[in-house]
């Protein structure tokens, strides 16, 4: 039976031991020029004693030894790029931009798209790529910038109708509760009247508080529904 080196079943394998052919000598030169890159190392080491070792072999006679390199791989400070003093090496070639170039699908400021997400009518209103909603943009040229807490709706939900008279800004609270109410599923001739109701509970559940709270209407057999609402009103 072989001594223990590792266990396979009920048969003890010995483990091989590994031997390094190297002189004193060797390992001194090894030792000594350990800093040098492995490839330049082998090659330096088989020069010096004509022998035909492979770097793998150099590296890993390196690591048992516990010589490394001291390199972590990381420039070291004050180090110099590869092309300090090579002014013009890398030309301009036909794909570089050049100052004052635009790209293909550059808009100018006024431009719209559809945002896809939600639907809403993006404007671009700065340069190089600022876009913002059209509807808020509107909102704000007639209204001033809405206060905090506020957001501005569709009253018909079409979100591409920005028609100043189709905008309204209303607190985050009225906001929810409309979308949990399918607003934007209701008649037309309902919506106003909906809204009103909306600000009147609203306003009620933040001085009787949520304990006290009744409110006016249920929808639906459940009391809420939940409702469809634009990502850009959110």
């Amino acid at each position: 039976m072989f001594e223990a080196g590792g266990f396979a079943g009920n048969v003890v394998v010995k483990r091989e031991k590994i031997v390094m052919n190297y002189t004193k000598e060797q390992f001194s030169f090894l030792r000594r020029y350990r800093t040098l890159p492995r490839y330049l190392l082998t090659i330096r080491y088989n020069a010096r004693f004509g022998t035909n070792k492979t770097i793998i072999g150099i590296i890993s006679v390196c690591k048992r030894k516990g010589w490394p390199t001291g390199r972590d791989g990381r420039f070291e400070k004050g180090s110099l790029p590869w092309n300090t003093g090579t002014k013009g090496v890398c030309k301009r070639n036909s794909g570089c931009f050049r100052k004052g170039d635009r790209p293909k699908n550059w808009k100018p400021v006024g431009s719209e798209r559809i945002n896809t997400g939600d639907g809403c009518i993006l404007i671009k209103v700065a340069e190089p790529n600022k876009w913002r909603y059209k509807h808020v943009v509107v909102w704000e040229a007639i209204h001033g910038k809405a206060m905090k807490g506020q957001v501005v709706r569709f009253k018909d939900s079409d979100p591409l109708n920005c028609d100043p008279d189709n905008l309204e800004a209303v607190s985050r609270q009225v906001h929810l509760y409309l979308n949990r109410n399918d607003y934007t599923g209701t008649p037309e001739r309902y919506k106003p009247t909906m809204l009103v109701i909306a600000k009147i509970e609203v306003k009620i559940f933040d001085i009787v508080g949520a304990e006290d709270f009744q409110p006016l209407r249920k929808v639906g057999k459940v009391g809420v529904r939940t409702g469809h609402a634009h990502a850009c009103c959110k």
